[in-house]
């Protein structure tokens, strides 16, 4: 594209990565086409088949290393770098530069990095929950099937625990209770190849309670928790710590989330 998109407003948003970014970004990506623009969102190749089959108000396009080669370690970073040329161009209307990695920290004292990432896009920070996606009931079918045959149980006879404890850094943590008083299993969210976290969506809105780190699971969840508090007003919500980060240290801020068992 070599020239100014004419008769319709652009923006261009920069966040290649990683996988919570991509859902707490998505609802501003909503926010801008929702008030008439055309949303360009260059992604790494991991979460481009979520931007294009899942979220039908974005334009994604794929970042790779052929065509934006890595400037050093930090690939968000380097991505940063090579997209905020991009958006120098003169193309874009609008360019929201949301991955914090420049020279100089966007995050103020007093932020959340999800606050953060909704001052500089100037969308309301209550849009961060109101996440919209396409459902593949098909693939939400094959994960019920999936966690009822491992579990041997039958979802919607059974009380639950669904349960996320991976992050990308700090590997699994423990689940906080050896025994729930309302559960009948403590099922986990696992990758499985050739679907999303989006497609364990049909267990979650039949969970009991959602035990899970902040992480892209936990990303997920919040992003559509006043959805799912709707289709399941009973519904406990626990925030769990991750072991890297010292006492008192969160990420999001999680309203609707237990914390008692953050340390």
């Amino acid at each position: 594209m070599s020239k100014k998109i004419q008769d319709q407003r652009t923006v261009l948003i920069i966040q290649s990565g990683a996988m919570g970014d991509i859902y707490l970004v998505a609802p501003i990506a909503r926010h801008y086409r929702l008030n008439g623009y055309t949303v360009f969102w260059p992604v790494r190749e991991p979460y481009f088949n979520l931007v294009e089959n899942y979220f039908p108000y974005v334009n994604v396009g794929l970042v790779d290393d052929e065509k934006y080669p890595p400037l050093h370690d930090d690939w968000l970073r380097s991505d940063t770098i090579h997209l905020k040329k991009l958006g120098e161009s003169g193309i874009y209307d609008v360019v929201l530069n949301l991955a914090d990695r420049g020279p100089e920290p966007l995050q103020r004292p007093d932020e959340t990095f999800e606050e953060t990432k909704y001052r500089i896009a100037r969308v309301p920070i209550y849009f961060r929950n109101h996440l919209l996606w396409d459902r593949n009931e098909e693939k939400e079918n094959d994960i019920i099937d999936f966690v009822e045959k491992k579990y041997a149980m039958d979802i919607t006879l059974s009380k639950f625990v669904l349960a996320h404890l991976e992050s990308s850094n700090d590997g699994k943590e423990e689940f906080p209770l050896k025994y729930h008083e309302y559960s009948d299993a403590v099922v986990e969210v696992e990758k499985i190849e050739g679907y999303e976290i989006v497609d364990w969506w049909g267990v979650a809105i039949r969970a009991t309670a959602i035990y899970a780190v902040e992480s892209s699971f936990h990303q997920f969840i919040e992003a559509a928790v006043f959805r799912l508090m709707h289709i399941n007003s009973e519904i406990e919500l626990q925030l769990l710590s991750r072991s890297s980060l010292s006492p008192g240290t969160r990420y999001t801020n999680s309203w609707e989330w237990g914390k008692k068992y953050m340390k």
